[in-house]
């Protein structure tokens, strides 16, 4: 009997999503769990707790960036040219000198 408990507690151990810790980075930087993962699919926040995730850039659909350098979490922050930070909901960004664009 407790041998088809354990064989219970393995399978139902299995079935827990994995806890997906989000990190903010470049809004352009993509990976294709963000693709059929709701919990991973916030444009600029990603999880990268992967070893063999592979990265994408939207800039350049390569992956390396517009500035010839590779992609990933930890690269891809506010010290590179092509990099865009997250912005907040409701905030605004300037999409030319005379106007403005509610997010």
């Amino acid at each position: 009997m407790s041998h088809q408990a354990n064989e219970t507690d393995i399978a139902a151990s299995s079935t827990k999503p994995r806890t997906v810790v989000l990190k903010p980075t470049c809004i352009h930087l993509r990976h294709k769990l963000m693709y059929c993962d709701e919990r991973q699919a916030t444009p600029g926040l990603v999880d990268d707790s992967s070893d063999t995730r592979i990265f994408q850039c939207m800039q350049s659909h390569e992956c390396f960036g517009p500035d010839e350098q590779g992609v990933n979490p930890s690269d891809c922050q506010p010290s590179r040219t092509c990099f865009e930070p997250v912005l907040s909901i409701g905030t605004t960004r300037s999409t030319s000198s005379s106007s403005t664009q509610q997010l």
